[in-house]
């Protein structure tokens, strides 16, 4: 009985240490020092532990979590791997949604034996990486660019909205972690989006309204970053429909939140109405999750101010 209760005492604290934030695995030694082999025989056959990487073992509830994963990558490899791509901007900041393989890179040379849920990159060195909750990756905008060459090509563009939606990376920053590579996957297509910024757009969410959404002959009197004389200052339309005296905005909660923000716009919105011209607003989730709503929400809108004019 007395064992029995050691025994459980032991298991409880190693269950304890591995839903912390620390050491969400362990290696096997330690896992055997802590409660012993017939222990662990136990706690795998009931579903309390299990295998994460060869040698390593964490909580079996905690097994296809992303962030224990990248832990595991990390320590399995004895830092011979580095998280990157969507997986490190999802430890990041945990808004950029996590992709269904570990992203990892390596700059060893010869191929790691990885499991299904593991994908590693083998590249040219990178300089700097960064600890996020004891995880080594890569820093932000080397992270931005192996997103960007590990997706698919479709997806390609939506890694580069999003990321640069949430501030992981400025423009700039992404060019200069370009220049610096030898190979980027389809470079072409990347300097062409971040050359839209050196053109004058100021936003993720103006680049993607114009590049993807509101795109087609009817779409062709749009004006980008229009200037507008409203109560006795110049306000500047993310895009404009001059016939029509229609000012799109293009919002986002990572560039206008918050009640003072929301004010300003309010205020922006009436001085505009004042000098004629009516706004509409579109933010960055509902012109990535639903195109085609904005497209007819704008279109009526622009139908409806020719109807009145």
């Amino acid at each position: 009985m007395a064992r029995a209760a050691r025994s459980d005492g032991r298991l409880t604290a190693l269950i304890s240490r591995l839903d912390g934030p620390r050491d969400p695995v362990l290696p096997r030694r330690q896992v055997l020092d802590a409660i012993g082999r017939a222990g662990l025989d136990r706690a795998v056959a009931d579903g309390t532990l299990t295998r994460v990487l060869p040698g390593w073992y964490g909580l079996a509830a905690h097994a296809d979590d992303h962030q224990v994963r990248c832990a595991a990558v990390v320590r399995w490899s004895r830092s011979a791997l580095a998280i990157t791509g969507r997986s490190a901007l999802h430890l990041l900041d945990s808004r950029f949604p996590a992709p269904q393989r570990v992203e990892a890179r390596s700059e060893r040379h010869g191929h790691v034996r990885a499991p299904a849920w593991l994908r590693v990159r083998y590249g040219e060195s990178v300089r700097w990486r960064i600890t996020v909750g004891g995880v080594t990756c890569l820093v932000s905008d080397d992270a931005v660019l192996d997103a960007w060459c590990i997706a698919a090509p479709a997806d390609r563009e939506t890694v580069f909205y999003t990321a640069l939606w949430l501030r992981a990376v400025s423009p700039r920053q992404l060019r200069r972690a370009a220049d610096r590579r030898a190979k980027v996957a389809d470079r072409r297509s990347l300097v062409r989006l971040l050359d839209e910024f050196d053109d004058g757009a100021t936003s993720p969410t103006e680049v993607l309204a114009r590049r993807r959404v509101f795109v087609g002959h009817e779409f062709a009197e749009l004006e980008a970053q229009v200037s507008i004389r409203a109560a006795g200052r110049t306000r500047i339309a993310d895009l404009l429909h001059r016939r029509a005296r229609l000012v799109i905005e293009l919002d986002g909660s990572a560039y206008h939140d918050g009640p003072e923000q929301v004010a300003r716009d309010r205020a922006r919105d009436a001085e505009l109405l004042a000098a004629g011209y009516a706004t509409v607003r579109f933010g960055f989730r509902e012109l990535m999750r639903d195109p085609d709503r904005c497209r007819t929400l704008l279109r009526a809108a622009i139908s409806s101010r020719l109807g009145r004019t």
